[in-house]
């Protein structure tokens, strides 16, 4: 099957140019086009090579969804012993506001004590 009409190509530039270079230039197309055809199948994906690239695909996607799951699963497991670590932090935080607290009103209940002994 000719992609092109070499004849009707020769045809055309005969009446351009001298008819040796037309017979060159439409010689040269056919063996141009040829050579496509026959290289053709180095290009073009068969139905083996989609196959073998969509199962690759899946498998990469597979691939990635385990890397994710792990990925996860760690980040978890970060997170958590950040939550754990700043709870105990806020534990501590409360029980020295908690002591703060406490001295703030003994000093309060002994300035108001001394303000009314004062005042008598």
């Amino acid at each position: 099957m000719a992609i092109i009409d070499t004849l009707k190509v020769y045809e055309s530039l005969k009446v351009e140019m001298p008819d040796r270079s037309a017979k060159a230039v439409a010689k040269a197309l056919e063996l141009s086009f040829e050579e496509y055809r026959v290289n053709q199948g180095e290009f073009l994906a068969t139905k083996q090579d989609l196959a073998a690239f969509q199962m690759a695909t899946k498998q990469d996607m597979a691939d990635l969804r385990v890397a994710i799951k792990q990925d996860m699963a760690d980040l978890r497991v970060e997170l958590k012993g950040d939550i754990s670590g700043l709870r105990t932090e806020i534990a501590g935080v409360r029980s020295e506001l908690i002591k703060w607290m406490f001295i703030f009103w003994v000093g309060q209940i002994g300035v108001l004590t001394g303000i009314l002994v004062a005042l008598r």
